[in-house]
């Protein structure tokens, strides 16, 4: 009996039963598909949209700052001058910063990990931005106006915060 038992039970890999002569369609049931989660899935962009930035700051440093550096040294002629020497922007880089600190603010209820990987990227992108502000970089010609920016800025950085603030009010409330 046991011997009939394990021949009953026997199946080929494609499926069929040797011992019956045909090859039965059995389809295992499928799972029912998952409820889709919004929030799950704008914690994964935001975890992307951290990395993508990293290395978009990285790659703009290493491939277009540098040889930018590079072709301007070596070439003091037209060409030198066509690329033009960087100068370093204040406001750009405050720009930098208010954006990154939106996207934490948006994702630092979806994601909790999202503001440690933002120190480690800053502190990153802190070290390379201080090695290519002192060799890279010239002065600015103009001056920074702080009074502009101390009215600009702020406003900059509540609106910011406003939008960050839509999803998760209406994650709580809804």
């Amino acid at each position: 009996m046991q011997g009939l038992w394990l021949q009953l039970q026997r199946t080929s890999p494609d499926g069929d039963l040797p011992w019956l002569g045909r090859k039965l369609n059995i389809e295992t049931p499928k799972p029912p598909p998952t409820p889709f989660c919004w929030e799950t899935r704008l914690g994964q962009e935001m975890y992307k949209l951290v990395i993508f930035d990293l290395l978009m700051g990285l790659l703009v440093m290493l491939l277009v700052q540098f040889p930018r550096k590079i072709l301007c040294g070596l070439c003091p002629g037209a060409v030198g001058r066509l690329a033009g020497t960087l100068e370093f922007q204040v406001p750009d880089e405050v720009l930098g910063l208010i954006y990154a600190q939106t996207v934490v603010w948006v994702g630092s209820f979806f994601c909790p990990l999202l503001p440690l990987i933002y120190i480690a990227k800053f502190l990153i992108l802190f070290c390379l931005k201080k090695i290519t502000l002192f060799s890279i970089y010239s002065p600015a010609a103009g001056t920074f106006r702080a009074s502009t920016a101390n009215f600009f800025f702020p406003l900059v950085l509540l609106l910011g915060l406003a939008i960050s603030a839509v999803p998760v009010l209406y994650s709580i409330f809804l």
